[in-house]
C-alpha cells in the first residue's frame, strides 16, 4: 500500500476506539514502564521481535494497540490479528483460490498476534503459523512482529508438556 494513499489505521483491524490507543495510556510503573519505553523503541526503530506475557489486566493488548496505531500514525502499514484470526486466515488460504493470507502476513511491515496462547497448535496450522514466524524471525531486520500471550512462552503443563513449540519458544524467551 501507498502511504501516501492509505489510511493505514483504517486497514489495521484495530476498531475506532483501538485506533486512539497511545503508549501514554498504559499507566504505572514497573512492568508498565517497561512496556512505554520498549514501545517507544519500537516505534523509533521500526524492527524486531517482540513477547509480552503476563495475567489480565497487564497491558499487553494496550500496548499492542498503541503499537500498531502508532506505526500506522507515522505512515508505516501495521496489523494486529488475535490469534485466531490468524489461524482463520490461515485456513482460508486452503479453502479459497482467491486467498493469499500467508503472502499478506510474510509481506505486512508490522505483525501484532494477540493471545498467542488461544492458537490452536493442530499439525497442519502449526507447520504454517511455525513457517511463518520463521520467516518473519529471519526478516526482523526490517520487520516487527509482535506477540501477547497470557502464558509464558517457556510454560509447560504436567499433563501435555509445553504449550508453544520449542523453536518459537526459544525465540521468544
Amino acid at each position: 500500500l501507498c502511504p501516501q494513499c492509505a489510511n493505514f489505521l483504517q486497514h489495521s483491524r484495530l476498531n475506532e476506539p483501538e485506533q486512539k490507543a497511545m503508549l501514554s495510556h498504559i499507566r504505572g510503573s514497573g512492568s508498565a514502564l517497561v512496556l512505554r519505553v520498549v514501545g517507544k523503541q519500537l516505534l523509533t526503530q521500526p524492527f524486531g521481535w517482540f513477547t509480552v506475557w503476563g495475567g489480565p489486566g497487564s497491558a499487553k493488548t494496550l500496548f499492542l494497540h498503541a503499537v500498531v496505531a502508532g506505526y500506522c500514525r507515522q505512515g508505516i502499514q501495521a496489523v494486529y490479528y488475535h490469534a485466531t484470526d490468524l489461524q482463520e486466515g490461515l485456513f482460508a488460504d486452503i479453502r479459497s483460490e482467491d486467498k493469499d493470507n500467508l503472502s499478506f502476513y510474510k509481506r505486512v511491515p508490522v505483525l501484532a498476534v494477540d493471545e498467542l496462547d488461544k492458537f490452536h497448535w493442530k499439525d497442519w496450522s502449526r507447520k504454517q503459523l511455525q513457517g511463518l514466524l520463521d520467516w518473519r524471525y529471519r526478516q526482523m531486520n526490517t520487520h516487527v512482529t509482535l506477540f501477547a500471550s497470557n502464558r509464558s512462552p517457556d510454560e509447560i503443563d504436567l499433563d501435555t508438556g509445553p504449550w508453544l513449540p520449542e523453536e518459537l519458544a526459544s525465540r521468544m524467551n
